[in-house]
């Protein structure tokens, strides 16, 4: 009994102690523009990104409590540089990449269908669009 308590104990401390490593990682970006992460839509304000594991991340806005996990590629082609990349359709943002060196977040997100639509009729109408850089706290 005392071994199946002292297992369990430790099986806790490590997930405690891998919790407050990956918050160490948190980063935190006052966002001024509503923006699209996969399929949901998250107001402005400021907003902390936390790697969850390698392959996931939170981002959450704590005021609102907007919240989301979403699956991220570890692909990123560009260098980190301490930014959030956004991509502009038709005055809507589609979060696209985290490049975070301090946090080592060099991220892509998925490209979504509702973003897909957006790029196409931007390409028709030849509007706005372009790269949107946020710098991260």
């Amino acid at each position: 009994m005392k071994r199946l308590v002292v297992i369990a104990l430790l099986g806790l401390a490590g997930v405690v102690g891998i919790g407050k490593a990956m918050a160490q990682n948190e980063v935190q970006v006052k966002v001024p523009f509503d923006f699209a992460v996969g399929n949901k839509t998250m107001p402005a304000g400021t907003y902390s990104i936390t790697p969850v594991s390698e392959w996931a991340i939170e981002i959450q806005n704590r005021e609102t409590n907007d919240a989301l996990l979403t699956v991220v590629s570890q692909e990123s082609n560009q260098q980190a540089k301490n930014v959030l990349v956004f991509t502009k359709y038709s005055g809507h943002y589609f979060l696209r990449e985290i490049l975070c060196e301090s946090a080592s977040m060099n991220v892509d997100l998925p490209t979504t269908k509702i973003e897909q639509r957006a790029r196409q009729e931007e390409a028709k109408n030849s509007t706005d669009g372009g790269q949107v850089l946020l710098a991260l706290k």
